[in-house]
């Protein structure tokens, strides 16, 4: 077909791409309208991203600050060194050199903010799951109380979560979390989702309300999306996009009542252990995205799958698919995964429930 003509026709001129990338010298003095010269970064940014659609991996140096960009279990990557000198107001150098897999470098910070935030006799176990098995976070883990390090494969986001999950099982705990390492939150949260949980038998899965950094409300409970969502919401004009998605990301709820959904966000989700043997695990066949939709769906189809908003928790959520044309074309391999699954067009729980659930929404308001 065309699009494997267009992989094959992309992948065999890979080697054409990169003599000339590693020859020639990018020279943009004015590319933005402030000035910034960040026009030339962002140009290069997006060529490092199709290289890193063909399997590479790269670190990124600008003003002698290290960023790293992830990339499984690959080693070859490719350098870009963006800097000024004198007359050239933006100079971009493109050259090949052999690195181990890397990690960004305050992935230790971050999951020791993690940590804190489970500092708490409720815990039993903290499994973390290393896609990437690197040592520093390896070494990192052996001095943490209760932590259990898993290296792993890069064998995707619910895959890794499934590994941890069985062990939870296995110990026959009552409630298992599912954490990104990018969240952090209050001593009262955990003790309270317990308490919630206990009082609530039918409840399989909680989320408590989710802000960012700054205190900003964190959209994470969500409609089950249709195929125009998604697609609006990465390729179309963001004014265009905010009509369409109104109603799925529920922009006209105000966050301050609990309400059944079935749709949570992957970064935190508490669910109850015992549920999983009726539902199963993480679907692994999706490798990242729509994982978190697919679980909660089937729990909700159960059982009460509960926003419960009198805890709150922070996510410094990166939003990668929105800054990476690899991590894009991932999140949307996926999400036609998922569709695959549930229906394109027609998929009865999406049209019942979505429906409840806006019908409920406008008779809270008339109250």
């Amino acid at each position: 077909g065309i699009l494997e003509t267009y992989f094959f026709a992309w992948c065999h001129a890979e080697e054409f791409f990169w003599s000339i990338l590693h020859e020639v010298v990018l020279f943009y003095p004015q590319f933005t309208t402030e000035g910034d010269g960040m026009g030339a970064i962002r140009f290069v940014l997006w060529i490092v991203d199709c290289y890193q659609f063909l399997g590479f991996t790269f670190r990124i140096v600008c003003d002698d600050e290290f960023y790293w960009i992830q990339d499984g279990r690959y080693t070859t990557c490719l350098f870009v060194e963006v800097f000024t000198d004198g007359s050239l107001q933006q100079c971009v150098v493109v050259e090949r050199v052999e690195l181990g897999v890397a990690n960004r470098i305050d992935e230790i910070s971050e999951l020791k903010s993690c940590l804190d935030s489970l500092d708490s006799p409720l815990v039993r176990r903290i499994f973390i799951v290393d896609n990437s098995r690197m040592q520093s976070i390896a070494d990192f883990c052996k001095g943490v109380d209760k932590v259990e390090y898993i290296g792993s494969d890069n064998v995707g986001y619910g895959a890794g979560h499934n590994i941890a999950i069985r062990k939870a099982m296995a110990l026959n705990v009552k409630y298992h979390l599912v954490l990104n390492s990018d969240v952090y939150f209050g001593e009262e949260v955990l003790p309270r989702l317990v308490e919630y949980m206990n009082a609530n038998e039918d409840v399989a899965q909680v989320q408590p309300n989710v802000v960012y950094p700054d205190g900003t409300l964190q959209y994470g409970c969500r409609l089950l999306p249709s195929p125009l969502n998604l697609i609006s919401r990465r390729f179309m004009f963001q004014s265009m996009a905010e009509k369409i998605n109104h109603d799925f990301m529920l922009y006209g709820f105000d966050h301050k009542e609990p309400m059944n959904l079935p749709y949570h966000q992957g970064s935190f989700m508490f669910f109850r252990t015992e549920c999983f043997k009726k539902i199963g695990l993480f679907d692994e066949r999706f490798f990242m995205y729509p994982e978190d939709i697919d679980i909660t769906r089937r729990m909700h189809k159960h059982y009460r799958t509960m926003f419960w908003p009198e805890v709150t928790i922070v996510h410094a959520h990166r939003a990668a698919s929105y800054k990476s044309l690899r991590m894009l074309m991932i999140h949307s391999y996926n999400m036609i995964k998922y569709f695959n699954k549930w229906g394109w067009i027609f998929d009865r729980e999406r049209t019942e429930w979505n429906r409840n659930i806006l019908e409920n929404l406008k008779s809270s308001k008339k109250k």
